[in-house]
């Protein structure tokens, strides 16, 4: 809607910038004001003689000439004079302000201005409203400035007016100055809060992730507990003292036991080995399940020891499924405030720690029944084998019974060599050897060894394999081809175990080949990968094969295409969790009626 009482006020603009000219058009055309712009001072004093404005409005820096130049024109011009000249201008420099007064200038607004304000100021101007009415003298002072001098009209209306206007818009700027100044520190405390959030935020992710990556490295709990808390006690807003520990709880005896610890005094970690359920705040924090603070420890504490002074506590139950598995006992310094923000950071450990420890028990479990398959599988295999080694051991006790059956008649009819015996003695004794080496590898292999892990050499692992499988196999007519690469790097692994894989690996094959009639063969290659880095190896057979439909199948525990009571089904899945468990691979590939090749790989050097 047009203002009408403004409809017969008519301002014109002088600016060089179109856009900024168009930005002033349209907020003095919003409130009825008739407008016409001029591109420059000259195209603005024509203007000016032609239209007679009710008021010009003009930027100071301008092509040709300049706003303060038109401005002393118009007020030099007795037609002219009378109207109303507003400047726009910075009024950054001395001179500047000084050239505005020179041009008798009526007002002054500095850029960038504010919509309101100049309104305002406008309609004050235009209403004729005067600060003084004082008669103009014809005087003129003169004032130097950067070596040029300017004479000025002591027009005390005019010089009132500019210095009105230059204190007004003082006023108006420092108010402006001020909101934005409040504005900047509500933005900059804003930000403070929304950089401190994000630092926390992201403090708290990478803690959240060292945990679980710890989690899933292949070390003892204790070394997981206590990767934890070393990184727990360089958190900087939970002003930690660098000590802290973790108690397991044993629920049957209803008894918290250190398991880990950092910079916890000797004399601490044998007074607290062992806390009971309801005992000083850690056993408090076992049976409530709930999270304890205390900002100050000291002499006037229960259980407390003088070796350390005043500190606070953290104490975080680790809990999982409503049971306490334990607690995080972090040392404070001594008046800290504890924030609901950190507790939910500290459950939010514990939470990571009860997974660390949950982890660890389920893998304990694993091994434990991986061993009891393992052993039951040595045992099927021990069985499965126990006609060869018999053979293996009967044919040298053949020799040495018919040796000394001999040497008996010999001796009996005092006839006797003396060279020859010496001989067949030798003979003797090696087949002596030969049995004591079978009956002492049977022993080795059927014992239940920890699983150390020590460089091996897969060419003594395949020796030792052949001790116990190579009358099977040649009972069996079977050819058997094995290439060894000269050059074969040891790996990481465990002697009995890989033994393991050998012999479940000849068995199925010796099994698959059993019902084909002829041309028997069983070939093993190892030899190192392109890159070095690995081992490979390769048992393959011509036997029957294995069905397309049994492919994804064949490691599966208790998985077997065997008559009921000729396998236990176990051989394979025992063979891929070895594999495994030296961090490898095992993979089959078979066509039916061709046979099948097993490869694995294995890191060379060490796991």
């Amino acid at each position: 809607m047009r203002d009408t009482k403004n409809n017969h006020s008519h301002i014109l603009i002088v600016e060089d910038s179109p856009t900024q000219a168009e930005i002033l058009r349209r907020i003095l055309a919003k409130e009825g004001y008739d407008v016409t712009i001029a591109k420059n001072g000259s195209e603005g004093l024509t203007l000016v003689r032609e239209i007679k404005p009710s008021l010009v409005i003009s930027d100071i820096r301008m092509p040709e000439i300049s706003g303060c130049e038109m401005c002393r024109k118009i007020k030099d011009d007795l037609e002219l004079k009378d109207i109303p000249v507003i400047l726009l201008s910075v009024l950054s420099e001395q001179e500047e302000i000084i050239k505005g007064l020179h041009s008798s200038a009526d007002y002054y607004i500095t850029k960038p201005y504010n919509e309101e304000y100049l309104l305002l100021r406008i309609k004050t101007i235009l209403s004729g409203h005067k600060l003084l009415d004082i008669e103009n003298r014809e005087k003129y002072l003169k004032i130097n400035i950067s070596g040029k001098e300017y004479k000025i009209k002591p027009d005390s209306e005019q010089i009132l007016n500019f210095l009105f206007s230059l204190y007004e818009t003082s006023i108006h700027h420092n108010n402006e100055l001020q909101k934005r100044n409040e504005q900047l520190s509500r933005e900059i405390s804003a930000r403070k809060l929304a950089e401190k959030e994000l630092y926390l935020n992201s403090l708290y992710k990478e803690v959240i992730n060292t945990l679980l990556t710890t989690a899933l490295k292949d070390t003892s709990l204790e070394e997981q507990l206590e990767t934890a808390l070393n990184r727990l006690i360089t958190i900087p807003f939970l002003s930690t003292i660098p000590r802290a520990a973790i108690f397991l709880s044993e629920e049957k005896k209803a008894v918290l036991t250190m398991r880990a610890t950092v910079g916890i005094p000797k004399i601490i970690e044998k007074g607290c080995n062992q806390i009971s359920f309801g005992k000083c705040m850690c056993g408090e924090t076992a049976i409530s399940g709930t999270i304890k603070f205390s900002g100050r420890v000291d002499s006037k504490f229960p259980r407390h020891c003088d070796c350390i002074g005043p500190h606070g506590h953290f104490v975080v139950p680790i809990t999982s499924s409503g049971r306490t598995l334990g607690i995080l006992l972090l040392f404070l310094k001594p008046g800290h405030k504890g924030e609901e923000r950190e507790q939910e950071f500290l459950k939010t450990v514990a939470k990571t720690m009860a997974i660390m420890i949950e982890r660890k028990k389920v893998e304990e479990e694993t091994k434990k029944m991986q061993i009891k398959m393992l052993s039951t599988s040595k045992m099927a295999t021990l069985g499965e084998i126990a006609t060869g080694v018999a053979h293996e051991i009967n044919q040298p006790l053949t020799y040495i019974s018919s040796f000394l059956q001999g040497l008996r008649e010999d001796i009996k009819n005092n006839d006797w060599d003396i060279e020859d015996i010496n001989k067949q003695l030798n003979v003797s004794l090696q087949q002596t050897d030969r049995i004591v080496k079978v009956i002492q590898h049977l022993k080795t292999f059927g014992r239940d060894n920890d699983v150390v892990k020590e460089p091996v050499n897969l060419e003594t692992v395949l020796n030792n394999t052949l001790i116990l499988m190579n009358e099977r196999i040649r009972l069996k007519n079977i050819e058997l081809k094995i290439h060894i690469h000269q050059d074969l790097m040891n790996i990481q692994g465990n002697m009995n175990q890989l033994e393991q894989v050998f012999i479940n690996l000849f068995q199925n094959a010796i099994d698959s080949l059993h019902e084909k009639r002829k041309d028997h063969k069983i070939s093993i290659d190892i030899r190192p990968d392109e890159s070095a880095s690995n081992v490979v190896i390769k048992i393959e057979d011509n036997g029957l094969g294995i069905k397309p439909e049994y492919m994804d199948k064949i490691f599966e525990p208790f998985f077997t295409t065997k008559e009921v009571g000729k396998g236990t089904g176990l051989g394979l899945s025992i063979v891929y969790g070895i594999i495994d468990s030296h961090k490898g691979s095992i993979r089959c590939s078979s066509k039916e009626n061709e046979g099948a090749l097993f490869t694995i790989q294995l890191p060379a050097g060490g796991i």
